[in-house]
């Protein structure tokens, strides 16, 4: 063999082990997440107070690094909102979570409920809801009934097979909440109906159960689906009656999957009565908790500082106790008004007690009140056709503009985080 031949062999066998052992791998690239331009000129707040507050520095840093997880495609970022009437109608948490999948992606709808089915209360107006057959409700505002209740703070029964409801997240053009699997909060014992999943009165969805325990059912389809539907069937005599908590819609995208539960009228102590709140937070399993309450304390006239934190405090460390880490940002209530006239002193109480356990408890703090501009705020805010008549609630528009300055102040810590 020549010394030709020699170097050509020795240059492919060099070629041939550098291609292979060497052969640069594409790096997982993060994707540049959006952030939506707003624009608050000529509205009745204080930007300057329009900020996330921390004690200690780290109490959002399981959301943070969540965020920046979901920015390399892969895995959820998961929001529950907790709230009373300022959230049950969705405005507030609807524009979050628009915003939110704008800049990180759309992960799906999250929790829904036939609101209808439980009488009369009002459901968002972001999906569509049918609903048939005699079915029966129970808040965590029930004082005076006692039924398993849980993350959503409300749950409906039913006697009646017939008994059905359809559920249509794809109500707004831009958004997809198409979905291929479903986390289902029913009972599953021997006394209850057996359920099944249809997108009309007549097609049944094939499906496959895929994760199951007493309360708990996830549900895979074999192709996405828009519509949820279920209805009841009894196949033995022991069986009678059938409960439902509510069911997340989920895709398999990565990016901000925002779940809602607001119970008009509800208090910390509300979501105390919801026995079933740990073991369903820990399958929707959160990164990032918002508690938007406190207004109605500020209206019980047997409020005490003592009791009210005591309760402030369980109802975190419930949460804590099914997501050790998770990162929890309590909102202070707006100023609210009684007869239209005068504000509620006892709200500032409120708002010195929900500080306090912040610092104890390491949550974040995003205070409406002073973001709102203070003291008049409500009547400036109705000034500007942003209030109900009553001068304690929002209208559409006020409760979007609360969504858009809360994404807007979490937006500007995150960015500055990672800009560090």
């Amino acid at each position: 063999m020549t010394l030709l031949h020699i170097a050509a062999n020795y240059l492919a066998w060099f070629v041939t082990l550098f291609s292979v052992e060497f052969t640069p791998q594409p790096l997982i690239q993060k994707r540049p997440y959006l952030v939506a331009e707003l624009d608050f000129t000529g509205k009745p707040v204080k930007l300057t107070q329009n900020v996330i507050k921390l004690n200690f520095g780290d109490e959002l840093d399981m959301w943070l690094a969540q965020c920046d997880t979901g920015m390399s495609g892969d895995g959820k970022i998961n929001i529950m909102h907790l709230g009373d009437s300022h959230i049950q109608a969705d405005y507030l948490s609807g524009r979050m979570r628009e915003l939110l999948q704008f800049s990180f992606g759309n992960g799906g709808r999250g929790l829904v409920f036939p609101y209808r089915a439980a009488g009369r209360t009002n459901t968002p107006d972001n999906y569509k809801l049918l609903v048939g057959g005699d079915w029966k409700g129970c808040k965590n505002v029930s004082y005076f009934k006692i039924c398993d209740i849980g993350v959503n703070g409300i749950m409906v029964y039913t006697f009646d097979t017939s008994a059905y409801f359809y559920i249509n997240p794809n109500t707004n053009p831009w958004l997809n909440y198409s979905f291929n699997h479903v986390k289902l909060f029913t009972k599953n014992t021997s006394g209850q109906f057996d359920y099944f999943i249809k997108k009309d009165s007549v097609t049944l969805i094939p499906v496959e159960a895929t994760k199951r325990d007493s309360f708990f059912t996830e549900l895979r389809f074999k192709e996405d689906q828009s519509v949820f539907g279920l209805s009841l069937a009894r196949k033995d005599t022991l069986q009678r009656e059938f409960n439902f908590f509510g069911a997340s819609l989920e895709n398999d995208t990565p990016g901000v999957l925002y779940h809602m539960a607001g119970i008009n009228g509800a208090e910390y102590f509300s979501f105390l009565r919801c026995n079933l709140l740990g073991l369903q937070l820990r399958h929707l399993n959160p990164h990032l908790v918002i508690i938007s309450l406190g207004t109605n304390e500020g209206f019980n006239p047997y409020y005490t500082d003592e009791d009210f934190k005591i309760n402030a405090s369980l109802l975190i460390d419930r949460i804590r106790e099914a997501k050790p880490k998770v990162s929890i940002l309590l909102t202070m209530p707006g100023e609210s008004l009684q007869k239209r006239k005068y504000p509620i002193k006892r709200l500032n109480s409120v708002r010195k007690v929900l500080y306090e356990v912040a610092a104890e408890k390491h949550c974040a703090v995003w205070d409406l009140y002073e973001v709102m501009g203070g003291l008049g705020s409500m009547k400036r805010w109705h000034s500007k056709g942003l209030t109900a008549k009553d001068l304690v609630h929002y209208n559409a528009a006020g409760y979007r503009l609360q969504g858009e300055l809360l994404y807007s102040a979490l937006l500007t810590y995150y960015t500055q985080k990672r800009s560090n």
